[in-house]
């Protein structure tokens, strides 16, 4: 059957990537694959011997997901956000952040998204969702989870995505900017 892939609707990258077996056939559908929305959990949770412990995770609402059938390339299944879908079957390699870079930073009033160099020709469609990274509600208001959309325009490196954050506070953070790894990082919120 070949390898199907999750992928975000904005940003093409891969999220997810399943190696399925079974008679050729189209991908399987988006609602089957992930339901209501597809978990991306930050590392192992630590076990305390109780099951209850889990990793800090965000989840990305499915209204920002497709899935599609793709080739099988070397790393797909072990690093799926490290690709993109591009025009054809081949998922696309895409630009890794330069080795100690801290491309996204929180502040208090907003998310700060630096890219290693100038976006081109065209704006760079960015996508984050931001989590509490505790569980608790440390997003400012009721809501605990939120999926943001931005852009950084061309001929520009920054955006800053408006947002209330509380100071201080730890959130798991899923940072997709077109053309770039993936990144799901757990980050401080500073003044």
């Amino acid at each position: 059957m070949g390898v199907t892939v999750v992928h975000t609707t904005l940003t093409k990258h891969i999220l997810g990537a399943i190696d399925l077996t079974g008679p050729p056939g189209p991908p399987a559908s988006r609602d089957r694959l992930v339901g209501a929305a597809l978990p991306l959990r930050l590392g192992r949770a630590a076990d305390d011997g109780g099951g209850t412990e889990q990793a800090p995770r965000v989840l990305v609402p499915a209204e920002q997901l497709a899935t599609a059938a793709a080739e099988r390339v070397a790393g797909l299944l072990d690093d799926p956000m490290a690709f993109g879908i591009g025009p054809g079957r081949t998922p696309a390699p895409l630009s890794p952040w330069k080795a100690g870079s801290k491309p996204v930073e929180l502040k208090t009033t907003g998310i700060n998204i630096t890219l290693d160099r100038t976006s081109t020709a065209q704006p760079t469609p960015v996508l984050v969702v931001l989590a509490g990274s505790d569980g608790d509600q440390t997003l400012t208001g009721e809501v605990t989870e939120i999926t943001l959309v931005g852009q950084v325009f061309a001929g520009r490196k920054l955006t800053t995505i408006g947002v209330a954050l509380k100071a201080d506070a730890w959130y798991t953070v899923l940072t997709l900017a077109a053309g770039w790894h993936g990144r799901l990082e757990a980050l401080r919120a500073t003044s």
